[in-house]
């Protein structure tokens, strides 16, 4: 019994780790630390690139463009910016879909009414990329629930911002449903 337990507790690990590549989780702290700006804002315009980056992956499907997205910026946390608009300069996939572990970007749509906390580093003037990076863009892009505007400007309190992405949730699912089959196992010989 305690074999194969053994045994299918091992295949789960290389299941998992085969199928997943490791993504740096930041906190909210680390990522207020390693902003240049801190802002919340509305997308109001994307922009496509003449621009393509690997960003070190290899394959079919590592052709990947950029694009800017422009902001309205509602309230400032960390940071001035020079305008109350500010660029987002991030990538997103070549083909629909997205790539077999691949980056996680973020795609805005100009005119929404969805905020964004946003979390940037500087990259020129007046236009940022994500401060965990371009490969797992949505780190640093946390859309805010729609809570109602009290007067022109509402600091977002941390306790309403999103924490638990939504990966490590469906892990943690297959995971209890991976041991709970490991759990139905029976020795024949019992």
């Amino acid at each position: 019994m305690k074999l194969k337990l053994i045994l299918c507790l091992g295949l789960i690990a290389v299941h998992a780790m085969a199928a997943a590549r490791a993504v740096r989780v930041w906190s909210q702290g680390e990522l207020m630390k390693g902003a240049d700006l801190v802002v919340v804002g509305q997308s109001v315009a994307v922009k496509m690139l003449n621009e393509t980056d690997s960003l070190g992956y290899y394959g079919p499907f590592s052709v990947f463009h950029g694009v800017e997205t422009t902001f309205a910026v509602s309230d400032v946390i960390k940071g001035k910016p020079a305008t109350n608009h500010i660029v987002l300069h991030h990538y997103r996939e070549e083909f629909a879909g997205s790539v077999p572990n691949g980056p996680g970007f973020v795609s805005f749509t100009p005119g929404a009414t969805n905020q964004y906390l946003l979390f940037l580093k500087s990259d020129g003037t007046n236009r940022y990329a994500p401060a965990a990076g371009q490969v797992d863009a949505y780190l640093s892009i946390k859309p805010l629930p729609d809570v109602p505007k009290v007067g022109a400007f509402q600091t977002p309190v941390a306790a309403e911002l999103p924490d638990q992405n939504e990966f490590d949730k469906a892990l943690t699912a297959q995971i209890t449903s991976a041991l709970t089959q490991c759990q139905t196992i029976k020795r024949y010989n019992d």
